[in-house]
């Protein structure tokens, strides 16, 4: 069934990449994670 999905946007930090903004709505966890130094991943796929 994995074939069937593609990527269509993938991110391994994602408040410091070039996707949309509207993605970028940093939620309570993300300001606690990147206060430890880590970073957001992000993907967006379909079917």
């Amino acid at each position: 069934m994995a074939e069937k999905w593609q990527i269509k946007e993938l991110s391994f930090d994602l408040h410091e990449s070039a996707l949309n903004d509207e993605y970028k709505i940093m939620t309570t966890y993300e300001q606690r994670w990147i206060g430890e130094g880590k970073t957001i991943n992000f993907v967006r796929v379909t079917r």
